[in-house]
């Protein structure tokens, strides 16, 4: 273990607030395969700074990237946590220790609060006004999706899709804003008719990751008589996984094949768990109605799909490349569910 990552929150009062910290940190472990990621606070709350690289280089850490949850670069990123990561450092001969800049410097970051300013105003329309109208859209909520289709339709090639294939398109395209992806998903000859009768029959969906079991449909989910599960935060999974020194992910895997042997498979986030799934369907331990394996990445994302895009004894769905994400997960199972309760459309 080399590498490690440790993400360094300022810390607070609320205990609510810390634990937040805490959990969206562990559910990033899945983006980061092989690495040992940690959370800690500069102040106001445990583990501090001091006690979390000691215990990355207990674990045989060499390098440690320190990424600070801070938007600004103020005093706390610019003056005191360089300070207090050298004199930390400075306590473990050998490992080195590089400050990333803070998550303000990234234009996503923005892009996201835009987002919430706008969904906030979308939902407090005042009494009277055309909604939308103040944004120079006289658009109607539920219009909404059906001009987006329309404009997906505008922007890439569906034609060459059967109905519920461009269903799962258009679906994919709508949730990531990327007509790329016209291009990009593949699937096994008959994925997209397995898995809309999968779910017909009532077959339940595993995720890698809690994002991508939360974008999944509950009303959609619940008419079809499906159950979503996602085993990452499992009790045991994360001390299991710490004494066999795996993936937290590789885990999840084995417990969710062990429990759901015939389950719709998505993974949008650890490459870990995908080639996971393979093995056991080697070694006769899962036998999966459908594995959508879309997972982004870098650091074995592209490869564990190529893996699944090889096997002919599965039906699969998957993003060749870099490219994929629990969105992408969620609105493959979402797309199958729709077109399985509703048809596909003409």
């Amino acid at each position: 273990m080399p590498h490690a990552v440790l993400f360094l929150a300022h810390g607070s009062r609320s205990a609510d607030a810390n634990r937040f910290v805490l959990e969206r940190v562990a559910e990033t472990r899945a983006r980061l395969p092989g690495w040992t990621v940690e959370a800690a606070f500069l102040q106001l709350a445990q583990p501090g700074l001091d006690e979390a690289l000691g215990r990355l280089a207990g674990a045989g850490a060499h390098r440690v990237a320190v990424v600070p949850l801070f938007l600004a670069p103020g005093n706390h990123v610019s003056r005191d946590l360089p300070a207090r990561v050298r004199r930390a450092a400075a306590r473990h001969p050998g490992l080195e220790v590089v400050i990333t800049p803070p998550l303000g410097v990234q234009p996503g970051v923005w892009a996201a609060a835009a987002e919430l300013a706008r969904s906030a105003l979308a939902d407090s329309v005042p009494p009277g006004e055309p909604p939308m109208q103040r944004w120079g859209y006289d658009v109607a909520p539920h219009e909404i999706e059906t001009r987006s289709f329309e404009i997906i339709e505008s922007l890439a090639d569906l034609t060459r899709f059967t109905p519920a294939e461009k269903a799962l398109v258009q679906r994919v395209i709508h949730a990531t804003g990327d007509p790329s992806f016209a291009d990009l998903l593949a699937w096994s000859p008959g994925a997209v008719e397995a898995g809309v009768e999968a779910f017909r029959a009532g077959a339940p969906v595993v995720t890698d990751v809690e994002m991508a079991r939360a974008g999944v449909s509950k009303a959609r989910a619940a008419k079809m008589g499906s159950e979503v599960h996602c085993f990452l935060n499992a009790p045991g999974v994360p001390d299991e996984a710490r004494d066999r020194g795996l993936t937290r992910s590789i885990v999840a895997t084995e417990r969710a094949a062990a429990a759901f042997p015939d389950a719709v498979f998505a993974f949008g986030n650890a490459p870990t768990a995908l080639f996971r799934l393979l093995e056991l369907v080697d070694e006769g331990r899962a036998r999966p109605r459908l594995v959508i394996g879309v997972v982004v990445g870098f650091v074995g994302a592209a490869e564990s799909k190529e893996a699944l895009m090889a096997r002919s004894d599965l039906a699969w769905i998957a993003v060749r490349g870099n490219k994929g994400g629990s969105n992408v997960a969620a609105a493959c199972v979402n797309a199958l569910m729709k077109t399985a309760l509703e048809g596909a459309p003409a």
